[in-house]
């Protein structure tokens, strides 16, 4: 690649719904491409943009020490106005097995919206924190921790805009904890949520969740032909949300 167009690639890769720009620079080769397919990869993205706005530069390398090693080491680094990401580890492609340890810091929760789409929107504030990440790639397991920083998202099933003022979480087993966190609606009403929030599925989060409040919003969507539900809702009393983001089943 060659100051080669981030949106582009995107287009390419069926991914334009991902409002990214910027610019690519090194290359990727591919091994073993019959048994086990893997990538070695030395990849600057230079002024990288999200919905026109900036957020750094970011560095991907995947390299192979010797042929006599089939390892590959890992490293990924973001750096730029809206935060920081930092990634080590290593896959071995023959059994497929991945670990990789990261850490991140004022990192604009607004850069996740692209990659939850249909889940949150909208969102502002910073997050850091580190995760550990290992097992088959295609199913990994993930533990760590997370601290929330003023952070506000709409979330997809409800239109309700929420705010953490402060928190740090825990996730392990890809489960994202919660116990007695507070969680404001756009009126500044007060809930309390506890529960998780499963991750094995990014494209359709799992949920397990309970809140209890005395007068909480949890439903502002607009009227359309196909809505399974609509209008505004506010309760007083204790809920509960099974399921997933996308087949949401709420009790109250």
């Amino acid at each position: 690649f060659k100051h080669f167009r981030v949106s582009e690639l995107l287009k390419m890769l069926q991914l334009s719904e991902l409002d990214y720009e910027g610019y690519i620079n090194g290359s990727v080769s591919l091994l073993d491409y019959q048994q086990n397919l893997s990538y070695l990869t030395n990849l600057d993205i230079q002024h990288i943009m999200l919905e026109e706005q900036a957020v750094g530069n970011l560095r991907l390398k995947a390299i192979q020490a010797n042929k006599q090693n089939p390892q590959i080491q890992l490293r990924a680094n973001l750096n730029g106005p809206e935060g920081s990401f930092n990634a080590s580890g290593t896959y071995t492609p023959a059994s497929q097995q991945i670990a990789l340890n990261a850490s991140f810091d004022q990192l604009r929760l607004r850069l996740l919206d692209p990659f939850l789409y249909g889940i949150i929107r909208e969102s502002s504030g910073q997050i850091g924190g580190n995760f550990n990440l290992w097992g088959k790639a295609s199913n990994p397991q993930v533990n760590g921790s997370m601290q929330l920083d003023s952070i506000a998202t709409v979330f997809g099933i409800s239109g309700v805009r929420y705010r953490i003022p402060q928190e740090t979480l825990r996730f392990d087993n890809n489960r994202i904890h919660f116990v007695e966190t507070e969680l404001l609606d756009e009126a500044g009403n007060l809930a309390y949520l506890n529960g998780y929030l499963d991750l094995s599925d990014f494209r359709d989060v799992g949920l397990g969740l309970d809140f209890h409040t005395q007068r909480f919003q949890v439903l502002n969507t607009p009227r359309v032909d196909d809505a399974l539900y609509y209008g505004q809702l506010f309760v007083s009393a204790a809920v509960t949300l099974r399921g997933s983001a996308l087949n949401p089943v709420i009790n109250m």
